[in-house]
């Protein structure tokens, strides 16, 4: 279970609902994606104790243009200064998590070496402009080459040091989504579902509301969507065929 946001740091409760979730699923595996500026050690502690299994934190960019970015003055040297602490405490992972875009295809390599260096994790996903129609972070076909280059260092970087969460199987359809072209099988709604804030279930982020949850889910009710908008590792990684290098990296 991943939760996310926005930034669900904002909500002062937000301890208080892992452990909810820890009781009613006591086996769950829960991740929490933050952008870091609400983070302190104290909250990433009491995070972990109350039952995050992986702790991420959004980083696009080696410099202070990710403050640009996101629109977050100050949050690239925060995250900077917290990392070499949060990766001793007892989380089963401390993870950055990166968004693959056109700007920043010259800082993928060094931030999965800083990831290594800082003792943390590292995974991929590719933009997507549905989320706010604004098309300057998809990669440009002047860099396709650059992308595929970058891609192949990743995995080789993935294969000696084994701190890329990322399967190799986002990585071979990484261009493809970028040049257009359509990646089927969409599993979203019968893989995993999105609860959002106000309990309404989605297939996915990107798509309508199906119902609120108190109604009965029943994902057999649902053929495959025919939607190839996205390559989300959310969506990547559950598609993945289930093959020995896979294995070894769930685990």
């Amino acid at each position: 279970m991943t939760i996310s946001g926005g930034e669900p740091l904002m909500r002062e409760d937000i301890c208080e609902y892992v452990q909810k979730i820890k009781k009613a699923v006591p086996h769950s595996y829960v991740s929490l994606i933050s952008n870091g500026s609400l983070l302190s050690l104290e909250k990433a502690k009491s995070l972990c104790e109350s039952g995050v299994s992986q702790l991420c934190l959004s980083l696009d960019y080696l410099s202070d243009f990710h403050d640009k970015a996101r629109k977050l003055p100050g949050v690239f040297q925060k995250i900077q200064e917290l990392m070499p602490r949060l990766v001793t405490f007892p989380f089963d992972r401390v993870t950055l998590n990166t968004i693959i875009m056109d700007s920043n295809l010259d800082h993928l390599v060094p931030l999965a070496l800083k990831a290594h260096e800082w003792g943390a994790h590292i995974n991929f996903s590719s933009y997507y402009f549905g989320k706010n129609g604004n098309t300057w972070g998809h990669v440009k076909s002047k860099n396709i080459e650059k992308l595929k280059q970058v891609a192949t260092e990743l995995k080789k970087i993935k294969k000696k040091l084994r701190h890329i969460s990322t399967g190799d199987y986002f990585f071979d359809h990484v261009v493809s989504y970028f040049q257009g072209n359509e990646i089927p099988h969409c599993e979203a709604g019968l893989k995993w579902i999105q609860v959002s804030p106000e309990g309404y279930v989605k297939r996915c982020s990107e798509m309508p509301a199906l119902y609120h949850h108190t109604e009965f889910y029943n994902k057999y009710q649902f053929e495959p969507t025919d939607c190839t908008a996205c390559w989300f590792s959310c969506r990547a990684e559950i598609q993945a065929p289930m093959k020995l290098d896979r294995i070894r990296d769930l685990v």
